[in-house]
């Protein structure tokens, strides 16, 4: 039985099912007629045994990662790569500036190809750059399970500058200011990260044709009040914009998908080693089982 489908400030859950009561750390601590007499209860260990499972998670810029099984590392050495990376950036410092939600009618990993695939932006998002600038991109692999490409000098956002500029996530360095850096983290955290905002989408993949996106857009703590209002407005029109225009060409992607003749499909190699390196990620994880 699910506990809970919202969020909630109660100290207890209870399930509707029997009305069991455990604590908001899955302890056990209500079971009504247990022993089929008025205020019965288990002894503690069966208590204990009963509580809920435990489940390893981090709190870690904007997100919540969770691992329901046994992980071979732990969040810590997972998150090393892009914490050495990021160091210059404060992001104790993180606002939520603005989120939304998408139903998006197409596969997980089609969410994620789009992601990684940096040839379609200056065709489908025109307000990230020209075409002359779309090379401008490094392919980067921080590990197995980090994987994406930099703008050395920027990309998405340029459009959404203002008279009054965002402040900076901490004492970043004047050469790592233009860069924009965008990461999967493997399988469904996808991250974008410029030196005055960060961006967050994670997925739930609901189907084999359904995904529902979580999108979050995060600023400097020192930009949360009313004169910067105009400019957080400007930042996430323009996030919020790219991410709709990606919505009716992952649903057209998935349609593709569906004929036979996708089976011809090509990779790039100019293009498409992140998407190539993905696609190896998913497969070694079905072998696994």
């Amino acid at each position: 039985m699910v506990l809970s489908e919202e969020p909630s400030t109660r100290k207890r859950l209870r399930c509707p099912y029997h009305y069991w009561t455990y604590e908001v750390d899955g302890a056990l601590c209500g079971t009504p007629y247990w022993d089929r007499t008025k205020g019965s209860a288990p002894d503690d260990a069966t208590r204990d045994a009963l509580a809920l499972l435990p489940v390893r998670h981090t709190e870690w810029a904007g997100m919540v990662l969770v691992c329901l099984g046994e992980p071979e590392r732990s969040a810590d050495e997972t998150l090393a790569p892009l914490r050495e990376r990021w160091a210059p950036v404060d992001l104790e410092r993180l606002h939520l500036a603005a989120e939304d939600r998408y139903e998006v009618d197409a596969n997980w990993k089609l969410v994620v190809e789009n992601f990684l695939d940096f040839y379609h932006l200056p065709f489908v998002h025109p307000q990230v750059g020209p075409a002359a600038a779309a090379p401008d991109i490094e392919d980067v692999v921080l590990a197995d399970d980090i994987l994406g490409g930099c703008y050395p000098r920027g990309a998405a956002g340029k459009a959404a500058k203002t008279e009054t500029p965002l402040p900076i996530f901490g004492d970043v360095p004047a050469a790592l200011r233009d860069r924009q850096d965008i990461f999967c983290l493997f399988p469904n955290a996808l991250v974008f990260l410029e030196a005055d905002w960060f961006q967050v989408i994670g997925f739930e993949p609901v189907a084999a044709n359904r995904t529902v996106e979580h999108m979050a857009v995060f600023v400097d703590s020192s930009a949360s009040g009313p004169e910067f209002a105009d400019a957080r407005k400007a930042l996430t029109a323009v996030l919020f914009e790219v991410n709709d225009q990606d919505v009716p060409i992952l649903e057209r992607m998935q349609r593709g998908r569906s004929s036979p003749a996708a089976d011809r499909n090509h990779l790039l190699p100019h293009w498409d080693q992140v998407t190539a390196r993905f696609q190896v990620l998913v497969a070694a994880a079905l072998e696994e089982g």
